[in-house]
Parts: structure tokens; sequence; C-alpha cells
């Protein structure tokens, strides 16, 4: 019950924090004293750090395969 009471505190108190940014893949916003990206000319929230890496790394994405002459 206790541990109920200070999460619904807290999101209370992010709510009334100051907006220090928004994240520049989702457009959530950032608040003083979160803990944020900065990613190229971006700053992201935690949530959207997964994508953007993916995004991020995709043109160096290969695939496995075995050379023609050892096939």
């Amino acid at each position: 019950m206790m541990q109920k009471q200070r999460a619904s505190r807290r999101s209370k108190d992010r709510q009334q924090a100051a907006v220090f940014a928004y994240c520049g893949l989702c457009g959530g916003e950032i608040y003083l004293g979160q803990l944020y990206y900065e990613m190229d000319d971006r700053l992201l929230c935690p949530e959207c750090l997964p994508e953007y890496a993916k995004s991020y790394f995709l043109s160096r994405q290969r695939t496995a395969m075995l050379p023609e002459w050892m096939a």
C-alpha cells in the first residue's frame, strides 16, 4: 500500500516539474532531473533509445553467409 502511494506521489511530482526539453523521436517531455541521451543533434528519452539505435545501425546490418567458392 505504501509503495502505491509513493509511486502516485512521484508521478504527480513529475507532472509538476519543469519541462527541460522534448524527445527528438517521440516528442515526449523530458523533465528537469530526468535522464536523457544526446544523440547527434537530438535529445532522446530512455524509452526511445532502442528504436533510435536500431535505425542508426541499420546501414551496418549484415547477414552471415559463406563465400560462393565455399558453398
